[in-house]
């Protein structure tokens, strides 16, 4: 049975439509925001082709493919496009025809409401607080602390956009009931800016690391090719070097043992000298040794 509804009742009814629709269009957050695998996340750029949005580094896993769902539960195949352990962010692509909305980043931090949304839906915020925060896999990192006032962070909330406003001003990291962890604002914005929007599928697997710029990563392919030349020259030998000079002489050494004793010698020539009272009498020369001598001695004459 079909009801005819009065003029005024149809008015009533588009404008409630129209209110809907318009709403609908504002709400930028649900338009960009998407299910990545078991994690949520955020579209924020077109380049050609493709479209691409960032999540959580501790969701990608790098050059791996990933289903990618929308808000109207559409799905498309994805790709995770890089990964930043520090800032706990992830890069990953879509193709752009696909995409429902695009959110858009601030230079500086808005006014306003803050609120969260991902996989579970809308999460109120209070006012965020830069933190420091310790994981166990990048050390001590900036952190934006927000209390929860309605709704909870769960699993698969990893990567979900926090929002001022219709912008994006962070990604949620980490959580509980209570409190939810997010990059700071200019962390997502030096993130993208190194994106750039391109597909660094092919790039180190942890591009775009505070520690590990574009020109970190040149500076370690020339050292690479430096090491290189210097294996190389280091299998050639070189040139003999020159004879260094002569150094000071050294110490005297010790005294050494003695030498064995000597065989009598033959041929030897003596000289005898004979003494009478003292005085010398005698003297005979050139007497060979070996040879007989016979002395005879008298009383010497007064």
């Amino acid at each position: 049975m079909i009801r005819k509804l009065n003029k005024s009742t149809v008015l009533l009814l588009l404008l409630v439509l129209a209110r809907g629709a318009v709403a609908e269009e504002k709400a930028t957050y649900i338009l960009a925001s998407v299910r990545v695998g078991g994690c949520s996340g955020t579209m924020v750029r077109v380049d050609g082709e493709k479209a691409y949005g960032v999540s959580c580094e501790h969701c990608a896993s790098k050059g791996d493919v990933v289903t990618v769902e929308f808000h109207d539960k559409s799905t498309v195949v994805g790709k995770w496009v890089a990964k930043d352990a520090v800032t706990d962010l992830s890069w990953f692509s879509v193709p752009a025809k696909s995409i429902k909305g695009i959110a858009k980043i601030p230079v500086k931090m808005p006014t306003g409401e803050f609120y969260g949304y991902g996989n579970h839906g809308l999460t109120e915020l209070d006012t965020g607080t830069a933190t420091s925060v310790r994981s166990t896999n990048a050390g001590v990192f900036e952190r934006n602390h927000f209390k929860v006032d309605e709704g909870k962070f769960r699993n698969g909330s990893s990567g979900g956009g926090v929002f001022c406003g219709d912008y994006l001003v962070g990604v949620s990291s980490h959580g509980d009931k209570k409190n939810m962890y997010c990059c700071q604002l200019q962390q997502l914005r030096k993130f993208v800016n190194e994106m750039g929007g391109g597909d660094h599928s092919s790039s180190p697997e942890n591009w775009g690391d505070k520690d590990r710029t574009r020109e970190i990563i040149a500076l370690k392919k020339l050292v690479a090719e430096l090491q290189a030349k210097i294996d190389t020259l280091s299998k050639t030998p070189g040139p003999a070097g020159t004879i260094g000079e002569r150094g000071p002489a050294g110490d005297a050494g010790g005294v050494g043992p003695a030498g064995p004793e000597g065989t009598p010698g033959k041929n030897g020539v003596i000289t005898v000298e004979i003494y009478r009272d003292g005085e010398l009498d005698k003297t005979f020369t050139g007497i060979r040794t070996g040879s007989s001598v016979r002395v005879k001695i008298s009383k010497k004459k007064e």
